[in-house]
C-alpha cells in the first residue's frame, strides 16, 4: 500500500500516485465457523450494478465512514462465493472483490493475466475499465474476466500489480 499524494506527470501536470484501499468485509458473528455476515453491509451486485444510480451515494455512505479512515483512498466491495465461510482469520478463499465504491478494480497476476470483475452482472461497466480492456487487448495481453478476483490470491502472493480505474482519475494504483 501507499500513500495519497501526487507526482508530476509532464503531460497534464499531476497524476494520481498509489494510493491506500480497504476491503469492506463484514464481521465476523460465529467465532467456531468464522462465518461472516454478508447481508450486513450495503452493496451493488444486488441492485443493479450496471447501471449508475444516484441512490447509491447515499447508500454507500456507512461503509464510507466505516471503511474510509486513516487515508484510505477507496473502499473495495467483496461478496462472498462458495458461502464465504474461511477455516482460519486470514484466509479468504470464498471472498470475492468486485469494485471500488466509486472505481473499478483490476488485477494483473503474476502470469500476466489482466482480471476485473465480469461486467453486467456484479459491477458498473465503467469507461476508464473498458478503455484499460481495449489497450490490454491491442497489446495482446491476456485478460479475463471470467475468474473471479480472489482477495486470498493477494494472501498467497499471486498478485502482480493492482489499480483502480475511474472515469475522473482513469488509472491510479493501489
Amino acid at each position: 500500500h501507499g500513500s495519497i499524494a501526487s507526482v508530476p506527470s509532464p503531460r497534464h501536470g499531476k497524476i494520481s500516485a498509489e494510493i491506500q484501499a480497504s476491503v469492506a468485509l463484514p464481521p465476523i458473528t460465529y467465532e467456531s465457523t468464522l462465518k461472516r455476515d454478508w447481508t450486513s453491509l450495503p452493496n451493488r451486485y444486488e441492485n443493479r450494478p450496471d447501471a449508475k444510480d444516484s441512490s447509491w451515494c447515499q447508500d454507500r455512505r456507512p461503509l464510507e465512514e466505516l471503511y474510509k479512515v486513516d487515508g484510505m483512498g477507496e473502499v473495495l466491495l467483496a461478496r462472498a462465493i462458495g458461502g464465504g465461510e474461511t477455516s482460519t482469520v486470514g484466509e479468504f478463499h470464498g471472498v470475492e472483490l468486485l469494485e471500488g465504491l466509486t472505481s473499478n478494480l483490476c488485477v494483473i497476476y503474476k502470469d500476466g493475466t489482466l482480471r476485473t470483475a465480469a461486467a453486467g452482472g456484479n459491477v458498473l461497466r465503467g469507461c476508464a475499465r473498458h478503455i484499460v480492456l481495449e489497450a490490454a487487448k491491442r497489446l495482446g495481453l491476456q485478460w479475463d474476466d471470467a475468474k473471479p478476483v480472489l482477495l486470498q490470491d493477494a494472501v498467497d502472493g499471486m498478485w502482480s500489480e493492482v489499480f483502480i480505474t475511474t472515469a475522473i482519475r482513469l488509472v491510479v494504483p493501489v
